[in-house]
């Protein structure tokens, strides 16, 4: 009997080697600050702040150039447009890093249910409670990823609208001969890009999972 309790307690503790760490103090072992979810999480949002260096880079384009040739103007508003149409898109509900997000968190939410119910002779109690801490913060660095997406996704949504007015005004400039008054529009849109990200790198930037 004592045997095969023993073959049932390290069939459940052997996968999780890799989530914690013992020693032979009586202080409870450490939970290993590189967990799996813990790295996805990292790529999730080195992921948002790549897409945010992204958007700089079209901020300083836009600035250099929306001076160069007034005729020019409107190309560089659709560019614009496209190209913050494609990164706002990955962030709506049903795009890829919101599914990734969603799909580690529920993986944070069942290995905390597992733990929760392995029963009390495969797992020391200590170990019981430092693992479903470890799991309980998983679960709020996800929430917490999931909050700062959807910030992000709302404020470029608001300046992507912003643009598509820019757009249809460009236009009527454009036909009505006012080429220095389209290129000030799309200057003033700018500022307000320019605005919205460095906002969004004080949101983003320090909101980052713990270690």
């Amino acid at each position: 009997m004592r045997k095969t309790v023993l073959v049932v307690a390290l069939s459940v503790l052997l996968p999780l080697a890799a989530l914690a760490q013992t020693n032979s103090t009586a202080e409870p072992p450490q939970v290993s600050a590189e967990t799996p979810i813990k790295s996805e999480l990292d790529k999730i949002f080195s992921s948002l702040q790549s897409q945010l260096k992204d958007v700089d880079k079209l901020a300083a384009h836009l600035k250099a150039t929306a001076n160069r040739k007034a005729e020019d103007t409107q190309q560089q508003i659709n560019g614009a447009a496209d190209t913050l149409s494609a990164l706002t898109d990955r962030l709506q509900p049903t795009g890829d890093l919101t599914s990734q997000l969603t799909a580690l968190r529920n993986a944070a939410a069942l290995h905390r249910k597992r733990i929760q119910e392995m029963p009390k002779e495969a797992i020391e109690e200590a170990d019981r409670t430092t693992l479903m801490k470890a799991w309980d913060k998983a679960i709020v660095e996800a929430d917490k990823t999931a909050a700062s997406m959807g910030d992000m996704r709302d404020r470029l949504t608001h300046v992507l609208k912003k643009l598509r007015m820019r757009q249809a005004a460009a236009g009527e400039y454009l036909l009505a001969g006012q080429y220095q008054a389209a290129v000030a529009s799309l200057r003033a849109w700018v500022g307000e890009l320019e605005a919205t990200v460095n906002s969004l790198h004080q949101a983003i930037d320090p909101a980052k999972p713990s270690t």
